[in-house]
């Protein structure tokens, strides 16, 4: 993760980085905040699991400039 940062933050072009993630996913989550990331939206409902329920999707952004 911290490469991908620091090579994003090397190009000029790049201003942001985006991902979505599980919302059930909380230790991935605490390691994107303690990158930056902060959280920006949430799609319900997003994944059906094989057991029939849905699990929400968040979507986290890193402004890099």
């Amino acid at each position: 993760m911290e490469h991908i940062i620091s090579w994003a933050r090397s190009v000029p072009q790049i201003e942001k980085i985006e991902l979505n993630v599980r919302s059930t996913n909380r230790r991935a989550i605490k390691l994107y905040e303690s990158k930056g990331f902060i959280k920006e939206g949430l799609l319900e409902k997003r994944i059906k699991t094989p057991s029939g329920d849905y699990i929400d999707e968040l979507l986290m952004g890193l402004l890099l400039k």
